[in-house]
């Protein structure tokens, strides 16, 4: 699908990347073989002129999303052209990570991109790309690799994943609801399911208006009702920090859009734009705004605004239609181009273990906004008993020794447990437990005895 491309109001950021010695720079590129390599690119400028000759962009690979994360959490972008026959057919913004007992661990959240070129999409030479990263990563660098291409579903054939090295995981995979910007105002209005449209216009009639700021004070005002709303809602996307460094790394390219009668704020709907797409980052909504429709208000003037503004899509923010059924449902009322990635996949180096790590560090899951905290009934005690008959098990089968009663040894120097065990005992107390245990979690501190894991166990439980 062949996009029109606009100028991006971003303004170019003059911000300087820190890469580990270990990553190739430009006049050295990596080469597996006679017909691909990798180059790096290192300037806001250079990421954002190819951004906008591919095929599907994502905003978790645009080069704010990267800095961001960075800051937060400690990942290290690395950004790459892929060549083949010196011919770019793919980007890739790549986050890095060195994780306790763990080791390196690289993550291509929604990338990689790919470019578009004369010839169509062909789903044999993507496949060649994304082994081609494989080869690198897991075999050259020997990390851990979790790839969600930016394609959509169908993109690639059913089986590609095996046939290269990869496997499927169980994070949620990205679905979500997108404007076409290119249909004039009344195709769009038409598009609208009756049941949307209905509340638009009594919000129009109630005298709602749409009030535009990209101003600090304002946006210092937003972030802190969404804060508010992701402790009330257990939102988990975007975390409220993350929020905040987007805004310092694109405040150019954010807007927010006040709805308000008579004066007062009732809600706020904050986007972000990046290449030819305008994303809905997160809304905040007053008790009483539900009985004046502000969330169709505000998503419908984001729409129009855009448009205006010459950008080829509006994407809604995503959509989960088991877990958030009401949030899909309206949503799809806007009658907007459903769409759904292709999946998350991941290999590793031969050796390394099979179990997944979940997490608000881990990056995994980009959830589509609203995630409810689970309950627990359990007390200390039974959760101590739970964790050690848990632990009693998961050490007479993976290594035939049976520590009965002694659980005050230390597990990691009697070789109890090890960095490639330890993954399988984190994924059995996740799904026991209903806990996530993030990579930083991974220390001596919290693994090396029984009671430091109970421990572990019952603060997850409280924070859950």
């Amino acid at each position: 699908m062949k996009w029109h491309i606009v100028e991006s109001t971003a303004i170019v950021f003059s911000i300087r990347c820190y890469y580990p010695v270990r990553l190739l720079q430009i006049g050295n590129p990596y080469r597996m073989s006679d017909n691909y390599k990798l180059d790096c690119i290192h300037t806001k400028q250079d990421w954002d002129q190819w951004l906008r000759k591919c095929r599907e962009v994502d905003l978790q690979q645009t080069w704010e999303y990267g800095e961001s994360v960075k800051r937060c959490i400690g990942w290290e972008p690395d950004r790459r052209l892929v060549l083949e026959g010196g011919v770019p057919v793919a980007m890739v913004q790549t986050l890095i990570k060195d994780v306790p007992i763990l080791g390196r661990v690289a993550r291509m959240q929604h990338g990689p991109l790919f470019l578009e070129n004369e010839e169509s999409f062909s789903s044999s030479r993507a496949i060649q790309a994304i082994d081609f990263l494989r080869g690198y990563w897991v075999e050259e660098e020997k990390v851990i690799l979790h790839l969600a291409p930016c394609l959509l579903a169908g993109d690639l054939p059913v089986d590609w994943a095996e046939k290269t090295g990869f496997k499927s995981t169980n994070e949620p995979v990205w679905a979500s609801i997108r404007m076409d910007l290119r249909l004039d105002e009344k195709t769009l209005h038409s598009h609208l399911k009756r049941k949307w449209r209905a509340p638009l216009q009594k919000a129009e009639k109630a005298g709602l208006e749409a009030v535009w700021s990209q101003s600090e004070s304002d946006f210092e005002w937003t972030l802190e009702k969404y804060r508010r709303q992701t402790v009330e809602k257990g939102i988990s996307w975007p975390s409220a920090e993350l929020t905040q460094g987007l805004w310092n790394e694109a405040k150019e390219s954010m807007r927010m859009v006040f709805a308000e009668k008579d004066g007062e704020r009732v809600g706020v709907l904050l986007s972000i734009a990046y290449v030819d797409s305008a994303f809905g980052l997160l809304i905040w909504e007053s008790p009483h705004s539900r009985t004046l429709h502000a969330h169709n208000f505000l998503d419908w003037r984001s729409i129009l605004y855009y448009q205006e503004l010459g950008y080829r899509w509006f994407d809604l923010g995503g959509i989960d239609p088991e877990n958030l059924p009401g949030i899909t449902k309206f949503k799809r009322g806007t009658g907007g181009q459903e769409y759904t990635l292709s999946g998350a996949f991941e290999a590793r180096p031969s050796g390394a273990g099979t179990g997944r790590i979940s997490g608000e560090d881990d990056l995994g899951h980009v959830l589509t906004g609203l995630r409810l905290p689970g309950q627990s009934q359990e007390t200390g005690a039974d959760v101590e008993d739970q964790v050690e008959a848990l632990l009693i098990k998961f050490v007479q089968d993976t290594t035939g020794f049976n520590i009965g009663q002694d659980t005050s040894q230390s597990l990691i120097e009697s070789g109890l447990i090890d960095s490639l065990s330890i993954i399988s005992l984190v994924q059995a107390l996740q799904e026991t437990f209903d806990i996530e245990i993030s990579f930083q979690d991974l220390t001596l501190e919290n693994f090396d005895r029984l009671q430091l894991i109970c421990e572990l166990v019952q603060a997850k439980m409280v924070n859950r």
